[in-house]
Order: structure tokens, then sequence, then C-alpha cells
């Protein structure tokens, strides 16, 4: 009699669990605490490097549920490595996707070097224009 109480009771600590963790990292991407390195840049000022990182911001709320960002970072340096560097501005972040709520659609783990393709449209203002690897 005993086996069969302990199972149901383990069972529901496990979905309340499951429950409690999609209620905490499974409604939006969590950008809270993420560290902004925007660098020097002799191609953007701190104004335009600030306005695309709010625009990366936005974009990981909206569609990295279950996500925290940790890092998001711009460099020249690696900028200009990227291919059609005078067309796009790149972003390099790390984030975190839970394991239990992966809405990003990706691997739950850590996630480093994430790339954020990152252009001006008509209106002058930043958009993502690709993400990933």
């Amino acid at each position: 009699m005993k086996k069969w109480i302990v199972i149901p009771i383990a069972a529901g600590v496990a979905g309340l669990s499951a429950v409690s963790v999609s209620a905490v990292y499974g409604s939006v991407g969590h950008t809270d605490g993420a560290e902004i390195m925007l660098g020097e840049s002799v191609s953007y000022s701190q104004d335009d490097l600030q306005a695309a990182a709010e625009t990366v911001l936005a974009k990981f709320r909206s569609d990295f549920k279950g996500c925290r960002l940790d890092t998001i970072y711009y460099s020249d340096t690696r900028n200009a490595k990227e291919p059609e560097s005078a067309k796009y501005l790149t972003m390099t972040s790390d984030f975190y996707a839970h394991w239990l709520i992966t809405g990003a659609g990706m691997p739950s783990g850590q996630h480093i070097g994430w790339k954020w393709k990152l252009e001006k449209n008509n209106e002058g203002e930043w958009i993502v224009h690709s993400c990933g690897y």
C-alpha cells in the first residue's frame, strides 16, 4: 500500500516542478541581468550600438521563450571579419536554454557565440536580419 502512495506523490511533485519552471522560464525570453558590452567603434556611435542592443533584447524576449540572455557584446574587430560587414552590424550573445522549456526550438544548455545580424530599415531603425551560429 505504501508503494502506491509514494508513486503518485512523486509524480505530483515532478509535475508541479515542471509547471513552476514553465511559468518562470516559459513565458518570455529573460533579459533582466544580461550584461551588455558595447565597446568602442569607429563604424557606429554609442547611440547606434545601444539601439541595436535594445533591438536584440526585444527580439530575444519575444522569440526565445524559456531562455535566459547572459551577455550581448559588440566588437569592431569581430564585426569586420563577418561577411557583408559593411551592410550588417553583427552582435554576439551567450544565453542559456532551460532543459524543460526550449521554446526557441533549440537544444537545452548554454549557447556561446550566437550571432545577431542587424540592419537599418528605411526609417533608420535597427531590425534583426538573422541570428544563429
